[in-house]
């Protein structure tokens, strides 16, 4: 009866460890589809004229990810999951530059508003 036990103990490891080694062989494709979400959001919000580089190095790298995991090898896998990872923080730091970039633009002209109505205040009235 121990015996059995210790079988079907052994047999439940293998199936546990077959079942992660499959699992690990799956070419990571969520990464890849995260970061290339990422990357069209920024193209959207505009980040083509504000953070060109950023935006080109996330392009780049998301298209070497994907290249990778069309070979379909396990060997690939790691390095493409690190590229889109890497292609979605890129890509995050281009939307992050474009809103600061709004943000500034935004900021200049209430200013510039607010010195027009000064000026407008200040002039001498002429009635």
């Amino acid at each position: 009866m121990r015996a059995s036990a210790f079988v079907v103990s052994v047999l439940s490891s293998a199936l546990l460890m077959g079942s992660a080694a499959s699992q690990a062989a799956d070419p990571p494709t969520e990464p890849a589809a995260v970061a290339q979400a990422a990357i069209d959001q920024a193209q959207r919000d505009g980040a083509a004229e504000t953070a060109p580089v950023e935006l080109k190095a996330a392009q780049d790298k998301i298209a070497e990810a994907k290249r990778l995991l069309e070979k379909n090898r396990r060997k690939d896998y790691p390095l493409a999951q690190n590229l889109a990872e890497e292609a979605a923080a890129d890509a995050q730091l281009a939307q992050a530059k474009t809103a600061a970039a709004k943000a500034e633009k935004s900021l200049q002209d209430v200013q510039d508003g607010n010195r027009t109505l000064q000026e407008e205040m200040t002039r001498p009235n002429t009635r």
